[in-house]
């Protein structure tokens, strides 16, 4: 069974319909969660979101003892940054790069011709 289809299961097990999934992804429409379905391409943190919303938990279970030996939680997930944040560090970072090489151009001295 593919991890849509288990994912597709468990949602469906525990009543919860596939827009709330979304939400919780942060996807701004249902078709990405679609497209996510069709490449059956869900991250870790995904499967996390998933586990909370539906109650249950992510874990690694030893076969011998049916234990879980490590189970993941909302406190695994990274923490992202808003977007509008993220382009502010990287046009910041491109403006630092292009003082440095300023810098080095006027520090260079001319050469006699």
């Amino acid at each position: 069974m593919s991890k849509t289809n288990k994912i597709k299961s468990l949602l469906a097990l525990k009543g919860v319909k596939s827009v709330e999934y979304t939400r919780i992804l942060g996807l701004s429409r249902p078709q990405a969660l679609n497209t996510k379905y069709s490449r059956d391409a869900f991250s870790g943190d995904d499967l996390i979101r998933l586990a909370d919303l539906t109650g249950t938990r992510l874990a690694f279970i030893d076969p011998a003892t049916r234990e879980p030996l490590v189970t993941f939680d909302q406190n695994d997930v990274k923490k992202e940054k808003p977007a509008t944040h993220a382009a502010n560090e990287r046009s910041s970072r491109r403006n630092e790069q292009h003082d440095v090489r300023m810098e080095k151009i006027e520090a260079e001295p001319a050469s006699a011709a």
